[in-house]
């Protein structure tokens, strides 16, 4: 709902602390236009993008998941919808103790 600009990107670069305690690692915002873009993070905490977008006084209306991990999600999956992952999948996104 808020513009988004290039100090939101540093920001996003620098890891922002949501909840004024919770530090967030690095994360990566791509603005495709004035108030859409692209969030990569490296971790997943509860409503994470929400809570970081939040620190600049903006809301998120619309949140989409893309990957997780190694993982594509197919974009015929509808939303709400869910299936079975295959081996393959669930090597991509499963952390194993070696």
């Amino acid at each position: 709902k808020e513009r988004l600009n290039k100090e939101d990107q540093e920001a996003f670069k620098r890891g922002i602390i949501i909840d004024q305690k919770i530090q967030c690692l690095p994360a990566k915002l791509e603005i495709i236009d004035d108030y859409h873009g692209y969030v990569t993070i490296e971790e997943g905490k509860y409503h994470q993008i929400k809570r970081m977008f939040g620190c600049f006084g903006a809301k998120v209306v619309k949140l989409h998941r893309i990957s997780m991990g190694g993982l594509q999600l197919p974009s015929d999956l509808e939303e709400g919808q869910c299936r079975e992952l295959t081996k393959e999948e669930l090597e991509k996104v499963c952390i194993r103790d070696k």
